[in-house]
């Protein structure tokens, strides 16, 4: 068994630009002057607060339970999350005996919350600075950020980025307008070709389809640039960013005839094809046909997305992982095809399952609820304590205040004192009757909430009738998964058990989406 460790240290920053007064180097110094000899480390190196899917942070934690440390030293508090999940985070060290301490902000309780609170609120305004200052940028017609199109590079002039044509990387563009317009060959083929004839890639990767396809989608060819097209979701599950398209209406345009390579006919004419070519397939590129897994599915491997295709001689839709499809078998050992109407027959048993077996769910559920309520009568009975010492406090210096021998100077200074005192005690008092106040009402409205979610996932399992509902239903009611080598898929939220029995079912449906709101 390893020796116990009395200290460890988590450090943690999200990117250089964000957290330049918070490098490791500041973190690791001063906590190691609060720490004993030879503490623990973990840190996690440009990877954001706001996902509890940090390798170090999940080793911590490992450690935590196998009670290898049972003091953790931060330098601020928010350096473990910026998620409203870190609160609880927090309070299952406490529960494991492990002292939180931040070399800034101390460990009293009331400090972390406000400190944890105020991290998670500078997190998202910091997410809307950053998206105003891009478009205040694009309003310009400056560049806004992020790698250049293939075909542009940027140019720097009066201290701001500005998109212009490569020379080089435009000739390659122009080889694939002319090639895609000028013969039968698909998207496939141009890759196969431009390989062949030794076209760089502008990393060094192999070319292939997608690669081919984003250059003929690229409104940049004609001069025409656009922003807000999608933005980049993050799932708090798995950490992976995931882009999320927005409505037509709210994009913004401008054109600049600089950056033209193509003209608006050979645009047309592409765009023309491609859609020809898509609607033979019986597939259109304005209204692609989602299936219920796409972009749900997360290969063990290499980690890419796992993409529908059709067999033409069957009519069944498969899943691949994108990377073979895209550079071949060879470029990853995860091969196997998972039949779509096999995954369907998965999921519609796994969730007749829980529907026979609604009472159950709700008996199990309102078990771990208990758990719950009984450690928040335990905070209630803390909050309690906290503004008994508050009033002592208050109490000794109002005693200060009415003495004759203390000066005027002495007695401002007791005021504000006073003042400061009475807003903490305001501050526990409100969240005492919050707690106490929950607790009491979260055992009588659970059932209640939990029929409720099995009803509306009843509802929409019963009503689906197109493979945008069901994957609308999948996306919400089991999520992501990792497809294994195994020909299996390994649910992300529950990664104790694979196969959809009744085990799973019972263990995943709090995962989903219809868990109550405690």
């Amino acid at each position: 068994m390893a020796s116990r460790r009395r200290d460890a240290i988590y450090a943690r920053y999200s990117s250089h630009a964000q957290d330049q007064s918070q490098t490791i180097e500041i973190q690791l110094e001063a906590c190691r002057r609060m720490a004993g000899p030879s503490p623990l480390e973990y840190v996690d190196r440009a990877i954001t607060g706001r996902t509890m899917h940090r390798p170090a942070f999940n080793q911590m934690l490992e450690a935590a339970e196998q009670g290898e440390f049972d003091r953790l030293i931060l330098y601020r508090f928010d350096r473990i999350g910026r998620s409203a999940h870190t609160h609880a985070v927090v309070s299952d060290l406490e529960d494991m005996g492990i002292e939180v301490i931040s070399t800034a902000e101390g460990k009293d309780a009331l400090t972390r919350g406000i400190s944890l609170v105020v991290g998670e609120s500078f997190s998202r305004h910091l997410g809307k600075r950053i998206y105003d200052s891009q478009l205040l940028r694009f309003s310009k017609h400056q560049w806004t950020g992020g790698p250049p199109p293939f075909g542009y590079r940027t140019e720097k002039r009066e201290g701001h980025q500005y998109l212009i044509v490569d020379p080089e990387e435009s000739k390659t563009v122009r080889f694939v307008i002319d090639t895609y317009l000028g013969s039968t060959a698909g998207v496939k083929e141009i890759a196969r070709r431009l390989r062949e004839k030794n076209y760089g890639t502008r990393h060094g990767a192999p070319w292939s389809f997608t690669t081919v396809r984003q250059i003929l989608i690229n409104t940049a060819t004609k001069g025409e640039i656009h922003f807000g097209k999608k933005r980049m979701k993050r799932n708090k599950a798995t950490g992976r960013r995931v882009p999320v398209y927005n409505d037509a209406s709210t994009h913004k345009v401008y054109t600049d005839e600089s950056l033209r390579i193509i003209t608006d006919q050979e645009w047309d004419r592409v765009q023309a094809k491609m859609n020809s070519r898509a609607q033979n397939r019986g597939i259109t590129r304005a209204r692609r046909c989602i299936r219920p897994f796409s972009g749900l599915i997360h290969c063990e491997c290499c980690g890419s997305l796992y993409y529908a295709q059709r067999d033409g001689r069957t009519g069944r839709y498969y899943y691949t992982c994108s990377t073979c499809q895209r550079q071949g078998r060879l470029m990853c050992p995860n091969s196997p095809n998972l039949r779509e109407d096999q995954l369907m027959a998965d999921v519609h048993a796994l969730y007749s399952a829980i529907f026979e077996d609604a009472d159950w769910l709700i008996r199990e559920t309102l078990k771990e609820l208990d758990l719950g309520i009984a450690q928040r009568r335990g905070d209630t009975t803390r909050l309690k304590a906290e503004i008994a010492e508050i009033d002592r406090t208050a109490m000794g210096i109002t005693r200060l205040l009415v003495d004759p021998e203390i000066t005027k100077g002495a007695k401002d200074a007791l005021s504000r004192q006073l003042a400061e005192t009475e807003g903490k005690r305001t501050q526990l008092q409100i969240a005492f009757e919050d707690l106490a106040g929950e607790a009491d009402r979260s055992a009588g409205r659970a059932a209640g909430y939990i029929e409720k979610g099995l009803e509306r996932a009843r509802e929409s399992f019963q009503n689906i009738g197109t493979p945008e509902e069901l994957h609308a239903f999948v996306e919400r009611f089991v999520g992501p998964s990792t497809a294994l080598r195994e020909g299996h898929l390994l649910p992300q939220s529950n990664p104790d058990h694979v196969g959809a029995n009744a085990d799973v079912a019972h263990s995943n449906i709090a995962a989903t989406g219809v868990e109550p709101v405690t």
